[in-house]
Parts: C-alpha cells; sequence; structure tokens
C-alpha cells in the first residue's frame, strides 16, 4: 500500500469509532471495538491505473478482478468481457471493483482495536489499525515483489499504521441507520509519520459495523513525503502518475471483556 498525503485513511478509524459509539447505548457508555481481520480489507489505486495499477488485501473476494498482466496461473477467477468493456477502468470509479456484501474470507492483513469512552459526543476517541505491507496483492507476483520490496520496503516496514486522534463533523442519515464524517490522526508508513484527515461513511452489518473509507494524495508524496525510492518511482516523478488513492473496507465488533 501507499502512503497518503492528504488523510483520509484517519477516515477508517473515525468511521470504525464512530459507528461503534452509535451503535452502543447513548449514555457516554465507555467500548471497545477490534477490527475482524477475516471480514476487512485495504485496497490502493494509482491514476491513471493503466488497466493494472490497483491491488487489495483480499484478493479472496469474487468482486475483485486482477488487473492486465496477471500471472497466468491467477488463483482469481476473471470475466474476461469485463476486461474489454473499457468504461469499467474509467479512473473515475475508486475502487474499480468494490465489495458487494461482507465475506469472512479474506487474508488476515488488516489488525485493529478503537477505545469509545463517550458514546454521547464521541469525545475522546481513539484508536490503531495496522495493514500488513505483503498481504497487497494486484494479481502478478512481480509487481507485488516490487512494490513491496522497493517502494515500501517492507522487510524494515512490515506495517503501515494509523492513529486515530478525534472525530469531527459527525452526522447521520435521514434514517439514523448511517453515520458520516471526518477523522483526525497520524498515518505512519516507510518510517514517516505525517498528521492527516479524512472522510468515513459506516453502518450496520454482518453482525457488526461495515466502515467504508478513501483517500488520495499527489504521486509526488510518495518520494516527497514519505521518502520512496526515487529510482523505482520514475514513472511518479515523471508525471505519469498524478495520484494515489487509498481506502479500507472494514468490519468492526465489540470486544466482549
Amino acid at each position: 500500500m501507499f502512503a497518503p498525503k492528504t488523510n483520509h485513511w484517519r477516515v477508517t478509524f473515525a468511521a470504525l469509532t464512530l459507528a461503534l459509539a452509535w451503535t452502543t447505548p447513548v449514555g457516554g457508555q465507555s467500548g471497545s471495538w477490534t477490527v475482524d481481520p477475516k471480514a476487512s480489507l485495504a485496497w490502493w489505486q494509482i491514476v491513471p491505473h493503466m488497466h493494472h495499477l490497483f491491488g487489495t488485501t483480499c484478493p479472496e473476494d469474487p468482486a475483485w478482478i486482477p488487473g492486465w498482466g496477471r500471472d497466468g496461473n491467477s488463483p482469481w477467477h476473471v470475466d474476461a468481457t469485463v476486461l474489454k468493456v473499457p468504461e469499467v477502468w474509467d479512473t473515475i470509479k475508486m475502487p474499480l471493483f468494490p465489495r458487494g456484501r461482507v465475506r469472512a474470507i479474506c487474508s488476515e492483513a488488516v489488525t485493529g482495536e478503537f477505545e469509545v469512552p463517550d458514546t454521547v459526543t464521541w469525545r475522546g476517541i481513539r484508536g490503531t489499525m495496522a495493514i500488513q505491507a505483503n498481504f497487497v496483492a494486484s494479481g502478478q507476483g512481480l509487481r507485488d515483489r516490487f512494490m513491496q520490496r522497493l517502494l515500501l520496503e517492507s522487510s524494515s516496514y512490515p506495517e503501515i499504521r494509523f492513529n486515530l486522534d478525534s472525530v469531527v463533523g459527525v452526522t447521520r442519515s435521514a434514517r439514523g441507520d448511517t453515520l458520516r464524517g471526518q477523522a483526525v490522526g497520524k498515518l505512519m508508513v516507510h518510517g514517516a509519520e505525517k498528521q492527516m484527515t479524512g472522510s468515513f461513511r459506516a453502518w450496520p452489518e454482518a453482525g457488526g459495523l461495515r466502515v467504508l473509507t478513501r483517500f488520495h494524495f499527489p504521486a509526488g508524496a510518495l518520494t516527497g513525503e514519505f521518502g520512496m525510492s526515487k529510482g523505482a518511482l520514475a514513472l511518479a516523478l515523471s508525471g505519469i502518475w498524478r495520484d494515489v488513492w487509498e481506502g479500507a473496507d472494514l468490519v468492526l465488533r465489540p470486544v466482549r471483556r
């Protein structure tokens, strides 16, 4: 995964905590919620994606399709008719292949836990989410090894971590079943830390809270902000890569103590 410059990854944390606050009693009671790793995923996508510059931590989900140049022995089902439709690859769609319903079949690449001391105002919310850098799949082993070893340097920085500091601008849908808002926190990737802000959407699903989040930042931030290899990111520096998008599709469950 790549590190964001515009903190929309904090989206994930905020959404999580906000969502959990929303489902707990409205009396200021505290509670802990944890990310279900089998039912949660993270994704990334480059603009322009060139029909292959995108990935997920849950290639097991049937909604996801690997890009062009995928490995010949790829275990994923690929609908060739979909790959031939230009509109499907429009860079406006983030992510290209969003998950439909939740299936607890993902590689356990995303973990996290959040504390909600006040379910009325959501003040004091704190939490952390971690993504295992070596679990992001694009459908081609060569590309994945390039990203993991040369860009993320996963042997030295095995995790991408997000620390949630607070949430703001929380609203509910007219029906009261969906939360929206912004989360503020710190992103830690490739040895760098940056304050960020992002948006989120959360609602009850799959016996827990489902949280969707996404954000984007200029591709140049990969080297300028997060210190990744300039040689390995020649395309980004040349201006061919414009933006990096990242996001998460999480399921949170209450911690029973």
